[in-house]
Protein backbone atom coordinates (compact mmCIF):
# COMPACT_ATOMS: atom_id res chain seq x y z
CA UNK A 1 0.00 0.00 0.00
CA UNK A 2 3.12 2.40 0.82
CA UNK A 3 4.39 1.56 -2.54
CA UNK A 4 1.34 2.74 -4.20
CA UNK A 5 1.27 5.90 -1.97
CA UNK A 6 4.61 6.82 -3.20
CA UNK A 7 3.52 6.36 -6.86
CA UNK A 8 0.71 8.37 -6.79
CA UNK A 9 3.01 11.29 -5.49
CA UNK A 10 5.73 10.45 -8.10
CA UNK A 11 2.97 10.72 -10.80
CA UNK A 12 1.28 13.94 -9.54
CA UNK A 13 5.03 15.47 -8.89
CA UNK A 14 5.61 14.50 -12.52
CA UNK A 15 2.71 15.81 -13.59
CA UNK A 16 3.43 19.74 -12.21
CA UNK A 17 6.75 19.36 -13.54
CA UNK A 18 5.36 18.82 -17.30
CA UNK A 19 2.84 21.66 -16.50
CA UNK A 20 5.72 24.25 -15.47
CA UNK A 21 7.65 22.52 -18.30
CA UNK A 22 4.64 23.82 -20.76
CA UNK A 23 4.78 27.12 -19.44
CA UNK A 24 8.42 28.10 -19.16
CA UNK A 25 8.19 27.03 -22.69
CA UNK A 26 5.33 29.25 -23.66
CA UNK A 27 6.88 32.36 -22.39
CA UNK A 28 9.98 31.80 -23.83
CA UNK A 29 8.03 31.36 -27.27
CA UNK A 30 6.25 34.38 -26.92
CA UNK A 31 9.57 36.07 -25.36
CA UNK A 32 11.67 35.00 -29.04
CA UNK A 33 8.89 36.80 -30.66
CA UNK A 34 9.28 39.91 -28.78
CA UNK A 35 12.68 39.80 -29.78
CA UNK A 36 11.86 38.92 -33.23
CA UNK A 37 9.47 42.03 -32.97
CA UNK A 38 11.84 44.29 -31.57
CA UNK A 39 14.52 43.38 -33.78
CA UNK A 40 11.82 44.20 -36.98
CA UNK A 41 11.02 47.75 -35.28
CA UNK A 42 14.42 48.62 -34.87
CA UNK A 43 15.52 47.12 -38.80
CA UNK A 44 12.98 48.37 -40.61
CA UNK A 45 12.92 51.47 -43.41
CA UNK A 46 11.12 54.73 -41.91
CA UNK A 47 10.35 58.26 -44.09
CA UNK A 48 6.75 58.97 -42.94
CA UNK A 49 6.97 56.41 -40.14
CA UNK A 50 3.62 54.20 -41.11
CA UNK A 51 5.84 51.10 -42.31
CA UNK A 52 7.57 50.63 -38.94
CA UNK A 53 3.90 51.91 -37.12
CA UNK A 54 1.93 48.78 -38.98
CA UNK A 55 3.87 45.88 -37.84
CA UNK A 56 1.63 44.21 -35.67
CA UNK A 57 1.17 41.21 -33.23
CA UNK A 58 -1.53 38.92 -32.88
CA UNK A 59 -2.66 34.98 -32.86
CA UNK A 60 -4.14 35.65 -36.38
CA UNK A 61 -2.86 37.92 -39.35
CA UNK A 62 -5.44 40.32 -39.96
CA UNK A 63 -6.33 42.66 -42.74
CA UNK A 64 -5.99 46.14 -40.50
CA UNK A 65 -3.90 48.70 -41.91
CA UNK A 66 -4.03 52.14 -39.79
CA UNK A 67 -2.97 55.30 -42.67
CA UNK A 68 -0.86 57.72 -41.83
CA UNK A 69 -0.63 57.39 -38.07
CA UNK A 70 1.70 60.23 -37.66
CA UNK A 71 -0.48 63.01 -39.79
CA UNK A 72 1.24 65.27 -42.48
CA UNK A 73 3.64 66.52 -39.51
CA UNK A 74 5.87 63.56 -40.11
CA UNK A 75 6.63 64.89 -43.62
CA UNK A 76 8.01 68.01 -43.05
CA UNK A 77 10.82 65.54 -40.28
CA UNK A 78 11.58 62.64 -42.32
CA UNK A 79 12.11 59.40 -39.87
CA UNK A 80 14.70 56.87 -40.63
CA UNK A 81 15.47 53.62 -39.71
CA UNK A 82 15.78 53.53 -36.11
CA UNK A 83 13.77 56.46 -35.64
CA UNK A 84 11.74 55.81 -32.25
CA UNK A 85 8.53 57.55 -32.59
CA UNK A 86 7.29 54.65 -34.50
CA UNK A 87 8.90 51.86 -32.99
CA UNK A 88 7.11 53.02 -29.57
CA UNK A 89 3.79 53.37 -31.40
CA UNK A 90 4.05 49.86 -32.69
CA UNK A 91 5.31 48.20 -29.27
CA UNK A 92 2.71 50.31 -27.93
CA UNK A 93 0.29 48.34 -30.23
CA UNK A 94 1.35 45.15 -29.74
CA UNK A 95 -1.53 42.61 -29.40
CA UNK A 96 0.93 40.01 -27.40
CA UNK A 97 -1.12 36.98 -26.53
CA UNK A 98 -1.21 35.07 -22.98
CA UNK A 99 2.01 32.57 -23.00
CA UNK A 100 0.54 28.86 -24.62
CA UNK A 101 2.50 26.11 -26.00
CA UNK A 102 1.74 25.61 -29.32
CA UNK A 103 -0.32 28.82 -30.56
CA UNK A 104 1.28 30.82 -33.51
CA UNK A 105 2.26 34.27 -33.13
CA UNK A 106 2.26 35.92 -35.75
CA UNK A 107 4.33 39.54 -36.70
CA UNK A 108 2.89 41.16 -40.20
CA UNK A 109 2.78 44.48 -41.58
CA UNK A 110 -0.07 45.48 -44.17
CA UNK A 111 1.23 48.83 -45.03
CA UNK A 112 -0.07 49.88 -48.27
CA UNK A 113 0.21 53.30 -50.33
CA UNK A 114 -0.83 53.30 -54.30
CA UNK A 115 -0.18 49.26 -53.43
CA UNK A 116 0.93 46.94 -50.63
CA UNK A 117 4.52 47.30 -50.22
CA UNK A 118 5.47 45.39 -47.10
CA UNK A 119 6.32 42.13 -49.45
CA UNK A 120 8.52 44.72 -51.88
CA UNK A 121 10.51 45.56 -48.88
CA UNK A 122 10.93 42.23 -47.41
CA UNK A 123 11.95 41.17 -51.15
CA UNK A 124 14.36 44.07 -51.91
CA UNK A 125 12.40 45.62 -54.91
CA UNK A 126 12.38 48.74 -52.78
CA UNK A 127 15.54 51.54 -53.68
CA UNK A 128 15.55 53.22 -50.63
CA UNK A 129 17.06 56.50 -49.85
CA UNK A 130 20.78 56.93 -47.92
CA UNK A 131 19.59 56.89 -44.37
CA UNK A 132 17.83 53.60 -44.91
CA UNK A 133 20.20 51.91 -46.77
CA UNK A 134 20.27 48.00 -46.14
CA UNK A 135 17.07 47.94 -44.47
CA UNK A 136 15.30 45.81 -46.85
CA UNK A 137 14.07 41.85 -45.47
CA UNK A 138 13.90 42.90 -42.14
CA UNK A 139 11.45 39.62 -41.13
CA UNK A 140 14.20 37.18 -43.02
CA UNK A 141 17.19 39.21 -41.20
CA UNK A 142 14.94 38.95 -37.49
CA UNK A 143 14.59 35.48 -38.10
CA UNK A 144 18.39 34.67 -39.20
CA UNK A 145 19.12 36.97 -36.36
CA UNK A 146 17.11 35.17 -33.20
CA UNK A 147 17.93 31.92 -34.57
CA UNK A 148 21.79 32.33 -34.59
CA UNK A 149 21.41 34.26 -31.14
CA UNK A 150 19.12 31.60 -29.54
CA UNK A 151 20.42 28.19 -31.43
CA UNK A 152 21.04 26.81 -27.99
CA UNK A 153 18.26 27.83 -24.52
CA UNK A 154 20.36 27.55 -21.48
CA UNK A 155 19.12 27.93 -18.12
CA UNK A 156 20.36 31.66 -18.30
CA UNK A 157 18.43 32.03 -21.83
CA UNK A 158 15.25 30.53 -20.97
CA UNK A 159 15.27 32.88 -17.81
CA UNK A 160 15.39 36.08 -20.09
CA UNK A 161 13.06 35.34 -22.72
CA UNK A 162 10.35 34.31 -20.16
CA UNK A 163 10.95 38.09 -18.73
CA UNK A 164 11.02 39.35 -22.14
CA UNK A 165 8.95 43.00 -21.90
CA UNK A 166 8.54 45.27 -25.19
Amino acid sequence: MIELQNLSAFEAEVERWFVEVEKAAGEAAVGLARVAFDYILENSPQYSGDFVANWKVGTSAGPEFTPDVFGKAALRSPFSRGSSPAIAYAQANANWPTPNLGQSIYIYNNAAHDEPYAIKIEQGQITFRPENEGAEAPVRKAALTVGYQYANIGPVQLDGLRKAEL
